[in-house]
């Protein structure tokens, strides 16, 4: 829930367990209830203080780079969940023609997908969480030109590594994406 109580996601329980259990030293008519739950937890390590970062709301531009490298996971894991939760689509919400990546963000590869889905859609933006996801969100952008100038290429190239910086620039140009690596 965020600060207004509107729900912004959510985990789903696979299984509760309910039992009683009767403490020594209570009275006979107070019981305890027992509780277990399993299903999913946060499944990705800093999840919980991304939600509770969310739940506050007016997230920045550039907020998830502030964080370290190995959040950027959970970051991307918890945009992604509040963006279909809000009822959102995989697809472009910007009306930009041109956007901008800050290429020197760009660490590892949920690190790509924040820097991209922010450039496409704004700060908490989604716009995929693996190539074949981002292929789906660049589907959308076929009716209206985009060209997005990736600056500080070099050092995603680096970071990224040459296959996957390959892949992800040659499937933006396979969707008619002009990409300019600066």
């Amino acid at each position: 829930m965020d600060h207004q109580c509107k729900r912004i996601g959510a985990y789903y329980i696979r299984r509760a367990n309910f039992g009683t259990s009767n403490e020594i030293g209570r009275s006979d008519d107070l019981v305890n209830v027992v509780s277990s739950f399993h299903g999913y937890a946060y499944p990705h390590p800093y999840a919980g203080d991304i939600w509770r970062r969310w739940a506050l709301g007016g997230i920045k531009l550039g907020e998830w780079a502030s964080r370290p490298t190995d959040t950027h996971d959970s970051w991307l894991h918890v945009a992604q969940t509040v963006w279909f939760e809000s009822g959102r689509r995989a697809i472009r919400y910007g009306a930009d023609s041109t956007v901008s990546m800050d290429g020197s963000t760009i660490n590892s590869e949920p690190s790509f997908y924040c820097a991209t889905g922010e450039a496409v859609n704004g700060a908490g933006g989604y716009f995929g969480s693996s190539l074949s996801g981002l292929a789906d969100c660049l589907s959308s952008v076929r009716k209206a030109s985009l060209q997005v100038i990736w600056n500080e290429a070099r050092h995603s190239r680096e970071r990224l590594g040459e296959e996957f910086f390959t892949s992800a620039v040659n499937l933006m140009q396979e969707f008619g994406i002009e990409v300019t690596l600066r």
